[in-house]
This record gives C-alpha cells, sequence and structure tokens, in this order.
C-alpha cells in the first residue's frame, strides 16, 4: 500500500540525533529565544550515522567550532542520550533549563 511506501521513506530520513526531527530544516522557521530563525541543515553524518542540526550541535556545552569544523559532537550526543527533556520527556536534551 502506498502508505507503507510514505513509512518506509520516511524512516530512512536522517533524524537529527539531538532534537529528534528528521530531514534539512533549513527552511523552516522556530521561534527560539523570541526570535525567529532557522535550526539549520542536518550536518554530518558524525560517527558512523549520526546527523546533528547545526543550532542543535552549536547549543550543546561541548561542541564548539574549530577551522570551520564542529567538534565534539559525538560528546554531545551521548551527553544527550542520558538526559530527558523536562519538557517533552523525550531523551537528546543537551541545553541546561534555565
Amino acid at each position: 500500500p502506498r502508505w507503507a511506501l510514505e513509512s518506509d521513506a520516511m524512516a530512512a530520513r536522517p533524524r537529527c540525533a539531538l532534537c529528534g526531527e528528521s530531514g534539512d530544516c533549513a527552511s523552516e522557521l522556530m521561534s527560539i529565544g523570541g526570535v525567529l530563525q532557522s535550526i539549520g541543515p542536518l550536518l554530518g553524518p558524525f560517527g558512523h550515522d549520526t546527523y546533528v542540526h547545526r543550532l542543535c550541535a552549536l547549543w550543546s556545552p561541548e561542541v564548539y567550532h574549530e577551522n570551520d569544523k564542529i567538534r565534539n559532537v559525538m560528546a554531545a550526543v551521548r551527553r544527550g542520550k542520558q538526559l530527558k527533556c523536562s519538557l517533552c520527556g523525550m531523551r537528546g536534551a543537551t541545553v541546561g533549563c534555565c
């Protein structure tokens, strides 16, 4: 059936290891601190098959830029797997609550 093909295609799309959203959100706007901005494209793969959005990675305290590369992404992903978001309850949170 058609729905099976669509669900298979959705399952094959990479998801951000930090926010869980699939695909490239470069054209979507989100409200971040009251300011509308894009969370950016999926970057990767990091490790074997790990992808993250640019801003999802940069909000993680252990992630930094060096020579136009994003470093310590996998450390953030590992830490995020241990933490739950206080809003949605899903694992992957790397930004502390204020």
